[in-house]
């Protein structure tokens, strides 16, 4: 897809920049973005989940979303020419050794819940720290722009994770369990998966760390 490389190779350019530019630019997107991206969806869905908050109050939780919005998409955007020091400096997770240990006693399954909250991105990095003992999987809502879908495919997928889109969640679950491997499967907070015929397995209990 000619479209999709010209876009990538132009992303990655702006990769290169310095971390600080990066923010700077975000901080300023940030202005145009709130005026015109779903300022009326993110406002109503405010105003129901704080009924209890002040118009100032909510305007100012509006304006510290738009403000990391805009953060984690040039922090996505960093991750074409991010290196595996860089991010393992600014991405750790606690609570592995725990997962090693039920690896270690037979446990191929691992699930990590979070919050949908920081650089749901940059945790696909939790490979470096589990190769070669357990794969990586997030489950993921599809994109319906292609271009834009594609980008955060190859973004997700570059630490050798595998990326399970949302409504198939159930069946890719039943199909890992037959593997041979071990994984750990992300997922969000406002995404359900259907549990009903899925025998239980142990929960473990992971954090992951964005600095």
């Amino acid at each position: 897809m000619r479209k999709y490389q010209f876009i990538k190779r132009l992303l990655w350019l702006i990769s290169l920049l310095p971390f600080p530019v990066l923010y700077a630019f975000a901080d300023f997107a940030s202005l145009f973005v709130r005026r015109y991206y779903r300022r009326q969806t993110v406002r109503d869905n405010l105003r129901s989940a704080f009924p209890e908050k002040t118009a100032q109050e909510l305007a100012q939780i509006e304006r510290k979303f738009y403000h990391q919005f805009c953060d984690n998409f040039v922090e996505d955007i960093k991750m074409l020419s991010m290196s595996k020091q860089e991010m393992m400096r600014r991405m750790t997770f606690s609570g592995l050794n725990e997962a090693k240990k039920r690896h270690d006693a037979g446990q191929r399954l691992h699930f990590l819940y979070l919050s949908h909250f920081g650089n749901w991105e940059w945790i696909s990095s939790i490979n470096y720290y589990t190769q070669p003992w357990c794969t990586s999987g997030q489950v993921y809502h599809h994109i319906y722009d292609p271009v834009m879908n594609q980008l955060f495919l190859d973004l997700r997928g570059q630490y050798g994770g595998v990326n399970i889109e949302m409504k198939e969640t159930f069946r890719r679950i039943l199909q890992l369990r037959k593997d041979n491997k071990n994984y750990v499967i992300g997922f969000i907070s406002d995404q359900q998966a259907r549990w009903n015929s899925i025998h239980p397995v142990a929960y473990t209990q992971l954090r992951a760390h964005e600095t």
